[in-house]
């Protein structure tokens, strides 16, 4: 948390110098997220929205600053359960993720209408009050090994990078491909399209 409260003083930092000069736009935008590896045995796809805004700092360089919320919804899973002495072959609820991304990144203008930029900051993830309908441990069939089904992304918060590749629609509508990963216990990543306006 003490890197979030960092990146944020240091946002406001520049927006107070940037304001001033008139060198800034701020707008909404829209995610849709597609994962991979770990996450996508949970979670396959996602979406969300926040807010952005942007400061230049010179002719080919901004800051961006940006702020919102991301789901992965929830997807079953199938497996042997072990309930007691008994093993059931059944469905069970993988746990949904709900969480706050908060971002400091730079863009770096290509020629036009190209862009590339990089963020980092750090996601907040929300009590998502993930429960297993058949407490119990998962059988795997391949080891012959047992394990419980837990929640990854349940509570605190965890750093994040995400690269990006970007083209301007138009001069006030943005849309860019972003591969993000989340250094959390168990680290994930995805694929996300945003679609920014701003004014």
């Amino acid at each position: 948390m003490k890197q979030l409260f960092l990146l944020l003083a240091f946002a406001i930092a520049v927006l107070s110098t940037t304001a001033q000069q008139k060198k800034f736009s701020i707008g909404p935008y829209l995610d849709g997220a597609l994962s991979f590896g770990e996450l996508a045995t949970i979670n396959k796809a996602g979406y969300g929205g926040g807010a952005r805004a942007s400061f230049t700092l010179t002719p080919r360089f901004s800051l961006q600053l940006a702020a919102g919320y991301l789901h992965f919804k929830t997807a079953k899973g199938h497996d042997n359960v072990r309930i007691g002495d008994i093993i059931m072959d059944m469905d069970y609820p993988n746990p949904k993720i709900n969480a706050i991304p908060v971002k400091l990144g730079l863009r770096y203008e290509l020629p036009a209408p190209f862009y590339v930029q990089a963020d980092a900051g750090a996601v907040i993830f929300l009590d998502n009050h993930f429960q297993d309908e058949f407490p119990g441990l998962h059988y795997n069939r391949e080891d012959d090994t047992f394990y419980t089904l837990d929640n990854r992304y349940n509570k605190g918060a965890t750093f994040t990078l995400a690269p990006a590749v970007g083209v301007h629609v138009s001069k006030s509508v943005a849309m860019d491909l972003r591969y993000e990963h989340w250094f959390a216990k168990t680290p994930a990543g995805f694929m996300a399209l945003r679609a920014a306006l701003s004014f």
